[in-house]
């Protein structure tokens, strides 16, 4: 833990960051990060507190009362004072360590100041150490992710110098959540800028601009994964810095509004594509839920579906005439029957219903071989054979005809000769008997 937050945390020294040991610190009770203690051995019988409370010319309520006593987190602060210089015995200003307490929503704390106190350095001990003079905060968004806004003013009550805190709008993203499925060609675009919009009550709300003019919109940019939780502040810009972390409250330039800081104004976040193909596609869109109480989340919703199917295409047979010679002309006979061939290809189809529940193609893709059956000629033979000539006396051959009985002649002559030829074997067999 000690060498994240020395990563992590800035230091002061005319301008210059340096790094600290916190817990160390806090080990030797230089860093105060307990809860409310009074004064004891080494402690210099003065504290310094943080109230809920609002030192405006109107006072009210800093923190929202249904979270009392609730945790708030972690913040990060230092202080500013004059003291002996153990070592020199001159009289310096210098920057405290930092103190690092846990602090819960609408509860007081007050954190005992130590005797002798060591720099933010770590390079100087310091004796008869004045009043604070000024507190500087820090907040990363992640590690301390600024749950209050603390004022730079001291207000002095009795041995106590407190802190003003106000609860500061939820900036964390609880959860991110992926409904439905992501197109292969968008894997890797979903890079999403999450922006805050603010409203007055009764006025139409309006981008956020913290006043800034290298700042001045409060947005962070992330890819896009499901079941993700961060801070806003911790995000970066889309040319790549930490803009938000330069909101903070710690610097001074982030205004917090919210219902409970008596400003009327209360946060909305909202979140868009970057890549222009992604924000355009229909099948996309990202909801945002939440408040900046409890903070947020962010569901990328897709209508986006995909189905394999079977793309049939028929194959036309053809047609081969044959010339048969032993076939009258004019005649055709089919001697094979043609069969249709076929192309079958897997596809897969990318699509999505629209608002009418109508089927919309994204995008179909062939998702494998295509398997094809030839198709079978059909084959036709023609007659090529000329008709025989019909001669012109075959009228004279015709079998006259009994005028009476209507019988043809040619069949009365059969029978005559059959009858003569059966007589004649008859006689010649009965002499070859009487021989």
């Amino acid at each position: 833990m000690n060498s994240i937050i020395a990563k992590v945390m800035p230091r002061k020294l005319g301008g210059i960051l340096v790094t600290l040991l916190a817990l160390a610190l806090t080990a030797v009770g230089i860093v105060a990060a307990g809860p409310n203690a009074a004064a004891a051995d080494g402690d210099s019988g003065t504290f310094i507190g943080l109230r809920w409370k609002t030192y405006a010319d109107t006072a009210g309520q800093a923190c929202n009362p249904k979270q009392a006593g609730q945790s708030a987190g972690r913040i990060a602060f230092y202080l500013t004072f004059e003291g002996k210089n153990k070592k020199t015995g001159a009289i310096e200003e210098f920057d405290s360590p930092y103190y690092m307490p846990e602090i819960k929503y609408c509860e007081d704390l007050q954190i005992p100041l130590k005797k002798e106190m060591q720099n933010i350095e770590e390079t100087a001990t310091y004796t008869d150490i004045s009043k604070p003079k000024q507190v500087h905060w820090y907040v990363d968004g992640k590690h301390f992710p600024a749950r209050a806004t603390g004022s730079a003013n001291l207000f002095h009550e009795g041995d106590t110098y407190w802190i003003p805190l106000v609860q500061q709008a939820n900036q964390d993203v609880n959860n991110t959540k992926l409904t439905g499925m992501i197109a292969p060609w968008h894997e890797g675009k979903l890079k999403v800028a999450a922006s805050y919009d603010i409203q007055e009550t009764g006025k139409e709300r309006k981008p956020y601009t913290s006043g800034n003019g290298n700042y001045p919109y409060f947005e962070g940019v992330f890819d896009f994964k499901d079941g993700e939780s961060f801070s806003m502040i911790s995000l970066p810009a889309r040319d790549g810095q930490n803009a938000l972390k330069k909101l903070t409250p710690a610097t001074g330039r982030f205004k917090n509004w919210n219902e409970y800081t008596g400003k009327h104004k209360e946060f909305f976040l909202k979140a868009q594509f970057l890549d222009p193909e992604v924000a355009a596609a229909p099948y996309y869109k990202l909801n945002v839920t939440g408040n900046d109480i409890k903070g947020w989340e962010i569901e990328l919703k897709s209508k986006l579906q995909k189905k394999e199917y079977q793309a049939k295409k028929t194959v036309p047979f053809k047609v081969e005439r044959r010339a048969n010679p032993k076939l009258a002309k004019g005649q055709e006979r089919i001697v094979q029957q043609g069969v249709m061939g076929s192309e079958v290809t897997p596809m897969l189809k990318y699509f999505y219903l629209d608002d009418n529940n109508a089927e919309q193609i994204v995008k179909e893709l062939a998702n494998g071989d295509t398997v094809k059956t030839a198709a079978k000629n059909q084959i036709v033979e023609y007659g090529t054979a000329e008709k025989a000539a019909v001669k012109p006396d075959n009228k004279d051959h015709a079998a006259p005809r009994l005028k009476d009985t209507g019988v043809s002649s040619w069949g009365v002559l059969a029978a005559s000769l059959a009858t003569l030829v059966g007589g004649s074997t008859l006689l010649l067999a009965r002499r070859h008997t009487v021989k």
